[in-house]
């Protein structure tokens, strides 16, 4: 199985069910895989995304707060420049990710020569790296 149901074979089942006990058996399928695809893509692609954003927001908000509020003191300065870096990170590290996802996929067609395969397996390399570094920077950072 995929990522996701096949909502076309459910639907097929559905339209092509004999009686209502087939009929009945093949909705609740297609109702269960449709839950179930919603559920997939919230957890896999919508919740992410928006955890993605808010930091980019967080960092635009720090951002503001340092360049227009003069009465901020010297630690508080200090502390908002330290979550502005975290928020950084993270966003960097979730594109990095996108981007690893994105080129293994590609990795997997079939149809690459072995020069392409090698260069997208640098690629991989060189995003996997990217991403152990951002995580140490993350952790030297600290609370």
């Amino acid at each position: 199985m995929g990522k996701y149901f096949n909502i076309g074979d459910a639907w097929r089942e559905l339209k092509d069910g004999y009686g209502a006990a087939e009929k009945a058996t093949a909705a609740v399928k297609l109702l269960g895989k449709g839950l179930s695809n919603t559920a997939v893509f919230g957890v896999t692609e919508f919740i992410p995304g928006m955890v993605n954003e808010v930091a980019k927001k967080n960092g635009q908000v720090i951002d503001e707060k340092l360049k227009n509020d003069n009465s901020l003191s010297d630690e508080e300065r200090k502390n908002l420049e330290k979550k502005k870096r975290k928020s950084n990170i993270y966003v960097e590290i979730s594109e990095l990710k996108n981007k690893l996802k994105e080129t293994k996929k590609i990795l997997e067609n079939e149809g690459l020569y072995i020069h392409q395969k090698a260069e997208f397996e640098e690629k991989i390399a060189e995003y996997e790296t990217n991403i152990s570094n951002l995580l140490e920077q993350y952790k030297e950072i600290g609370d």
